[in-house]
This record gives C-alpha cells, sequence and structure tokens, in this order.
C-alpha cells in the first residue's frame, strides 16, 4: 500500500519545487500543541516606534502536549506506518526533543522556511517552501 501524505497545519502547504511547479498540500486538519503561557513579570517595556505607546508582551509559551481536541490529532491516531505528516515546525520540534514522535512508523516533516528555502513574493510575503525538512521516523 503506497505511503500518504498529511498536511496537519491550519492551511495548504504550497511546496514551490521549480518555477513552473507548485505543489499544494491541502490542510487535512491542523494539530495544535497544548501550552501554558510562560511569566512576563520581569519583562521590559516595549514601546511602538511610530507613536511610543507600549506594546502588549505575552509570556513565551511552555509546550506540554498535543492537543487531542485538535482535528489534526484525529487524523494522526489514524495513520499507519509509511505514512507522513507535515505539521508546523514547533510541533515537530516538539515532538522529536520530547521523543514523542507520533505512533505507527510514522515520518515528521514540516515546510522548510529557514534562510533561502522560503518562497516570498513582491511584497516579502513567504508565499511557499522550496522544500520539506525532515524531522523523524518512529
Amino acid at each position: 500500500m503506497p505511503q500518504r501524505l498529511y498536511n496537519l497545519t491550519p492551511h495548504a502547504v504550497h511546496i514551490v519545487v521549480s518555477e513552473t511547479r507548485t505543489v499544494v498540500i491541502p490542510s487535512a486538519g491542523e494539530l495544535r500543541l497544548l501550552n501554558v503561557p510562560g511569566p512576563v513579570a520581569d519583562a521590559p517595556l516595549v514601546i511602538a516606534p511610530d507613536d511610543g505607546l507600549p506594546l502588549p508582551l505575552v509570556g513565551a509559551s511552555r509546550f506540554t502536549g498535543l492537543d487531542p481536541d485538535s482535528p489534526g490529532y484525529k487524523v494522526l491516531m489514524a495513520r499507519s506506518a509509511g505514512d507522513q505528516i507535515i505539521v508546523s515546525m514547533a510541533t515537530a520540534q516538539w515532538l522529536r526533543d520530547n521523543h514523542l514522535m507520533p505512533p505507527h512508523g510514522i515520518v515528521v516533516l514540516a515546510p522548510a522556511t529557514g534562510p533561502g528555502m522560503a518562497v516570498r513574493d513582491d511584497q516579502k510575503q513567504v508565499r511557499g517552501a522550496r522544500a520539506l525538512e525532515f524531522y523523524g521516523l518512529c
């Protein structure tokens, strides 16, 4: 049985293979991380350069697990060996760093948007990636 590729980000992923070929992978449902907000008590005041007013701050999140209520979680749990999933870089890194790779020999990928890999339009907005990053196989 052939492997299948599932996009578990909240939006379509565009892989720009060449000037004439872009592969669009639609979302199958977002796989979200659970998180706990970090502290902001010692954070400095950040001032907007245009009007001098303070900007809102939140503490950096600490990710604590996969959200079983997210649409992508159900998609993930139904996968089988050899299937491939595309997730956000944060989710891929969290899975790898916490040794919690998905079950059944699933390949974990994320859009490669680092230096030289993001494809941008004339307004410098990301419109795709040149490749997928491989985060692991369990």
